[in-house]
């Protein structure tokens, strides 16, 4: 179906990824960084894209009552598109926490990224999110190419709160128009 998309991400990333760290640099949300390691500087990269765009509402029609509007924070517009924890441990209370909140609001849960990070900034384990079934992946880009190729094809939407961040990964890594 779109078989001449398949190497875009790779071949776009390693440019948008350094372009990325330099803004993020700038505005001060990259204070330092492991250059040489390259899942640390994929994974700041990636986390800056929340803080560099606007965040827009989130409207959800609940049963009891017509609509509600959540304006979502970065916080939470960066954990729609990789959420981060500390542990292994974590990875299912996150889960459920996840499905919760999003269960008040009304919404579906939706394929996304998780992350095991330690505190000083290095990438244990990485997963995507499918239905509360974890797939480890190999890493970080790995994970968000994975999640975004399980969403086109089980035709699933991108998580409301980082839709944007994700239609930027969708547009410009994949250089993927849709209607």
């Amino acid at each position: 179906m779109y078989s001449d998309y398949g190497d875009k991400f790779n071949e776009n990333w390693p440019l948008i990824k350094s372009k990325l760290i330099s803004i993020a640099k700038k505005k001060g949300l990259i204070n330092e960084i492991d250059e040489s390691n390259e899942e640390q500087t994929d994974l700041a990269a990636l986390t800056s894209l929340p803080f560099l765009m606007s965040t827009s509402n989130v409207t959800s029609t609940k049963k009891t009552t017509k609509k509600t509007q959540w304006r979502p924070s970065k916080r939470e517009v960066l954990e729609g598109f990789i959420t981060q924890v500390a542990s292994p441990a974590e990875v299912a209370v996150e889960i459920t926490r996840k499905r919760d909140k999003l269960m008040e609001l009304d919404l579906q849960m939706q394929p996304f990224v998780i992350a095991v990070v330690s505190p000083n900034k290095l990438i244990t384990a990485r997963y995507i999110v499918i239905n509360n079934i974890t797939y480890e992946m190999p890493t970080i880009t790995k994970a968000v190419e994975a999640c975004l190729k399980a969403i086109f094809v089980l035709n699933a939407e991108y998580p409301k709160e980082s839709r944007h961040v994700w239609q930027f990964v969708q547009t410009v890594l994949f250089e993927l128009k849709t209607t």
